[in-house]
């Protein structure tokens, strides 16, 4: 998605299989973070689960420095950029990564909802409770036995996507139960569906400057519908939530890459370069070359 920017995908952890439990076409588990630490920033093609069981860490994601301690649960989209990855000598977490389609194939009818509580509340971290981290150990330590003793077994691949699902469902009700303030609910009305489908739709695309009427096409509704639901929905418009992921790959642009004025407005969708630096200024009260020496500033 991000040009100038290392590709975290399924394709790096079948290179170095030796830092990982399991791993399939489609998921990847380890006991560590080892995957992810090495230098630079990376865009992560796959979705990211991290349970800290002892020890703790931080990362950037994004523009915000995450901290993650034990007994807690990072949930990460794809098409995040993570950099600056410490970790406590005494680590222990279990990671697991998974693409969209995975998720698409073993939620079924509840990924509005999952997709609901990574793109529209976008909570990242959840503390768990006693029960809840009693019932993750024993999901740790079935998933540690399975991959160890069954690797060989015709119906593994199968029982491997039953556990990743129930894992999935149960992380839904864990945040759910965290986050009541959020409006989580069993089932999500016609409405919330479309909104969902809409910031999902457009977190994913590659250039995001599009039109109210390209994305209702997508979604096969009217622009009118469109925008009248994202205004109920959230008390902004449409185009409100189209520039401000916009934004945002702006900030990534020219927070974590080199690459020329004149290329990153192409890559946004923007043709006239004047007015790409005009909209810019408008935004972040200065030129992109000022915001990248701010953003080189802050991070070091």
């Amino acid at each position: 998605m991000y040009c100038g920017i290392e590709h975290f995908s399924a394709d790096n952890l079948r290179s170095d299989v030796s830092k990982l439990r399991f791993h399939n076409q489609q998921a990847a588990i380890a006991m560590n973070l080892d995957m992810l630490d090495t230098p630079g920033a990376k865009q992560i093609d796959l979705n990211l689960l991290v349970w800290c069981r002892k020890g703790c860490t931080s990362l950037r994601l994004d523009f915000s420095r995450i901290e993650l301690n034990a007994g807690e649960v990072l949930i990460v989209p794809e098409h995040s950029i993570v950099s600056d990855l410490h970790k406590s000598s005494d680590l222990d977490c279990v990671t697991i990564l998974f693409t969209t389609e995975l998720a698409h194939a073993l939620l079924n009818d509840k990924l509005a909802m999952w997709e609901n509580m990574l793109f529209r509340h976008t909570h990242r971290i959840v503390r768990l409770n006693d029960t809840d981290r009693d019932l993750l150990e024993h999901y740790a330590s079935l998933l540690a036995v399975k991959i160890d003793m069954r690797r060989s077994s015709t119906y593994f691949p199968k029982s491997m996507d039953i556990m990743l699902s129930t894992l999935f469902l149960e992380m839904l009700h864990i945040f759910t139960q965290a986050y009541p303030e959020s409006s989580f609910s069993s089932s999500l009305s016609r409405e919330e569906m479309l909104f969902t489908k809409f910031i999902t739709c457009v977190w994913n695309q590659n250039v995001k400057r599009l039109t109210v009427k390209n994305y209702a096409d997508m979604l096969c509704v009217t622009s009118k519908y469109l925008t009248t639901v994202c205004k109920a929905q959230s008390n902004h418009s449409a185009q409100y939530w189209i520039k401000t992921f916009v934004l945002r790959d702006l900030r990534i642009y020219f927070t974590y890459t080199d690459l020329k004025v004149i290329d990153v407005s192409q890559f946004t969708g923007f043709d006239n370069q004047s007015f790409f630096c005009k909209f810019f200024k408008k935004y972040f009260h200065s030129t992109p070359t000022q915001y990248r020496l701010q953003s080189q500033i802050m991070k070091n």
